[in-house]
């Protein structure tokens, strides 16, 4: 179980390292973010199609990915610095609610989903809150320092509830992954899913 865990929790922060880099990077070029957004989407489609029958299921992943990618592309847009946020709160909150869920989450949370933990989902909230070490930098934090904590726990969780939902429809229809795209990684779903409903929610919260 440890080995198992070592080792996916390895190669997530090898692809990571590998793939961070480069969307970090392309959020400073507007049409190269695109174009790798573009790719994400029609990917996304092309999976969630796929994967799931029911045209009622199909049109809602569809139309919610659709947002997501458009949110996505606009926050970019207004300001790079605030998507690079984004990204580190979402990554944070994913790798170290995986880590600490498989290796000391105990008490489930079955009524959201009985592969989630108390422990993994208290992890996430903790953890993601680094993120704000990134703005120490930039002139963002200045005295909105209740507003960051606030707006990134918010964050965090609209980034659980994405990969809540996308587990759920994996459940309904039996699926391990989405694909095969990334390996063991899965599929672009398996990865983006809690930046797709994180994307929308922060794109509403900076725009109010």
């Amino acid at each position: 179980m440890v080995n198992n865990l070592n080792y996916f929790l390895r190669h997530r922060i090898f692809i990571s390292l590998i793939l961070a880099p480069y969307i970090i990077l392309s959020t400073f070029n507007h049409k190269v973010f695109l174009v790798n957004i573009i790719i994400i989407f029609f990917l996304s489609v092309y999976e969630w199609n796929r994967s799931i029958n029911k045209i009622l299921d199909k049109a809602l992943g569809i139309i919610i990915l659709l947002i997501f990618s458009i949110s996505l592309f606009c926050i970019n847009l207004d300001n790079n610095i605030n998507c690079i946020w984004l990204l580190l709160i979402v990554w944070i909150s994913d790798t170290a609610g995986y880590y600490i869920g498989k290796q000391f989450g105990k008490k489930k949370l079955k009524i959201i989903s009985p592969n989630k933990t108390f422990e993994g989902f208290f992890g996430s909230l903790f953890f993601s809150q680094f993120a704000f070490i990134f703005l120490i930098y930039n002139d963002i934090l200045e005295n909105n320092i209740i507003y960051i904590f606030l707006l990134q726990i918010t964050i965090c969780i609209s980034s659980i509830f994405g990969d809540l939902f996308f587990s759920y429809y994996k459940r309904k229809y039996g699926l391990k992954d989405y694909s095969k795209i990334l390996g063991d990684h899965g599929g672009v779903l398996d990865r983006i899913d809690g930046l797709v409903i994180s994307s929308i929610i922060f794109f509403i919260i900076i725009n109010l």
